[in-house]
């Protein structure tokens, strides 16, 4: 009767401990990790992951080109013209790196998405991480900005061919 209940005990708390620790994995050619909310898989077609449910996606891309350059095309003007209606902007701390996050609205079809688009770098490259998901859908909204928000820049992280293909391995 004791071993049943050293048992349970056992399961429930590897349960909660499991519940208590987000995923955090790299994001694929960069030196910096995100947590990963529930639902959301390496994705097959883009660098970034996506939650096939709940039509979200974070887009992840590296530009060979300065911060300070790629931040002018957020202008209120330019996301217009691209068809974005500008909501907020704001300046994160990303452990010292240059960063901004844009709130944005669009249409894609029939259906409003909210995205949220985190660009940090210096005056090498930029990365640009675009998280996106139904504006219907508040949570998946919120758990996309978590996501943006939980980037974290680890500069002794390896890049390359076979870290990369590890940590699809391990996570796929």
């Amino acid at each position: 009767m004791m071993k049943n209940y050293i048992v349970i005990c056992l399961i429930l708390c590897s349960a909660w401990v499991k519940g208590q620790e987000p995923l955090r994995k790299n994001i694929p050619g960069t030196k910096c990790t995100m947590e990963i909310k529930e639902g959301f898989v390496a994705a097959k077609r883009f660098n970034g992951f996506e939650n096939l449910k709940g039509g979200a996606a974070v887009i992840v891309s590296v530009l060979p080109s300065p911060i300070e350059k790629n931040k002018t095309a957020f202008s209120q003007e330019e996301m217009k013209r691209r068809g974005m209606t500008y909501v907020s902007n704001s300046e994160p701390d990303l452990g010292g790196l240059q960063t901004s996050l844009y709130e944005v609205t669009q249409m894609n079809k029939e259906v409003k998405f909210r995205k949220y688009i985190l660009i940090f770098g210096d005056t090498a490259k930029t990365i640009m991480i675009n998280c996106g998901a139904p504006d219907s859908n508040s949570k998946l909204c919120g758990e996309v900005k978590a996501m943006a928000l939980s980037v974290k820049y680890e500069p002794f992280t390896r890049i390359g061919f076979f870290s990369e293909l590890s940590d699809r391995l391990r996570y796929d």
